[in-house]
C-alpha cells in the first residue's frame, strides 16, 4: 500500500520507523567541517513539504522520536532551537504510516492504542486509522493467491496510451475495467490540489451534526474522538470535492467523509448504523473497533 502511494504522489518521501530518528524526520543541527559553522539540515517531513511521507514499521520508533513529530503532525511546522539557531520550517505534508500489532496478532478485545503500543495523543493526530486483519476467509485467500501468481507469471511491459493502460489479462485479470496510468494519476492529483472549494451551508450542518453524534458514541475501545476529528471531517470533505474538481463542498462530499471516518472507527461493516448496532458489533469476537 505504501509503495502504491509513493508511485502516484507527485512528491513523496519514504522512510522506516526502525531506521529513522526524531531529528531524521523533522530537522537537525549539524557541524560543517569546511566552514566550521553549524547548519540546519531538513528531515523527511520537511523535505516532503506539500507532499506525502510514507513511514513503514511505525511501531518500531522510540517514544522520544515519536514525540518529536507531534508538532509536525499538529501544526504542519518544525521548530528548531539549538546551538544558537532558531528557525521554523514548513512540514505541510500528509503522513501515511504502517504499523504491526505488538502481540503479533490483533486482539479485538483491546483498543487500537493498546494493540500498536502508541499513546492517544499521537493516534488522535492521524485523520484515519484503518485496521487490516488477516482473517481466514477462503474467498479472500484465493484472490490473494491469484494476484500473487499473476505478478510472478507476468514478464511483459504495460503499454499506456496517455490516460489508460492497455489491459493485460495475465497481469490485470479483469479486462472489463479501464486502468489509469500512473503518470495521469500524478497529473490529476497535482491539478486537483490547487483547487480551493468552498464549504456550503448544508454540508457544514451535516458535518456538525455527525461529529456531535460520533462524540456521543465514543467508548474506551475506540480511538480518541477529539475536536481534531471535526477537522478531519472537514479535510476529507474538501479532498473529496477536489477529486471531483468541484468548486463547492456539497452534502455528497460530507457524506463520503462521514462514511470513511465511521469505517475507520467502527470497522467497514458498520457504516452509518446507530449506537445500539455498533455496540452489538463491538462485542462480537474478531471485529475490529
Amino acid at each position: 500500500m505504501l509503495r502504491h502511494v509513493l508511485s502516484v504522489a507527485p512528491l513523496s518521501v519514504n522512510t522506516s520507523g526502525k531506521g529513522s530518528s526524531g531529528v531524521g524526520l523533522t530537522a537537525a543541527v549539524t557541524f560543517d567541517p569546511e566552514t566550521g559553522e553549524r547548519k540546519l539540515e531538513a528531515g523527511a517531513m520537511v523535505l516532503a513539504d506539500r507532499g506525502v511521507v510514507c513511514i513503514d514499521e511505525f511501531d518500531k520508533m522510540d517514544d522520544e522520536d515519536r514525540i518529536a513529530i507531534h508538532e509536525a503532525l499538529e501544526q504542519q511546522t518544525v521548530t528548531i532551537s539549538k546551538a544558537g539557531i532558531h528557525a521554523t520550517l514548513n512540514a505541510r505534508c500528509s503522513v501515511v504510516a504502517a504499523a504491526n500489532p505488538v502481540y503479533g496478532m490483533y486482539n479485538a478485545k483491546k483498543s487500537p492504542m493498546e494493540n500498536i503500543g502508541m499513546p492517544d495523543s499521537l493516534i488522535s493526530r492521524f485523520d484515519f486509522l484503518f485496521i487490516v486483519l488477516d482473517s481466514n476467509d477462503p474467498r479472500v485467500d484465493n484472490k490473494i493467491a491469484e494476484r500473487v501468481l499473476r505478478s510472478h507469471r507476468w514478464r511483459g511491459q504495460i503499454i499506456s496510451s496517455g490516460i489508460y493502460e492497455q489491459a493485460d489479462p495475465l497481469f490485470h485479470g479483469d479486462m472489463s475495467i479501464d486502468y489509469l496510468t500512473q503518470d495521469f494519476l500524478k497529473k490529476y492529483i497535482l491539478y486537483s490540489k490547487e483547487l480551493r472549494p468552498r464549504l456550503t451551508e448544508k454540508a457544514r450542518d451535516k458535518l456538525i451534526n455527525e461529529w456531535a453524534e460520533i462524540r456521543g458514541m465514543s467508548t474506551r475501545k475506540m480511538q480518541p474522538i477529539t475536536p481534531r476529528a471535526f477537522e478531519t471531517l472537514i479535510r476529507a470533505s474538501v479532498a473529496h470535492a477536489k477529486i471531483r474538481l468541484s468548486e463547492e463542498v456539497d452534502v455528497s462530499d460530507a457524506e463520503e467523509a462521514i462514511r470513511l471516518y465511521r469505517a475507520s472507527i467502527f470497522g467497514e461493516n458498520v457504516g452509518g448504523k446507530h449506537k445500539e448496532e455498533a455496540d452489538e458489533i463491538e462485542n462480537e469476537e474478531g471485529v475490529t473497533v
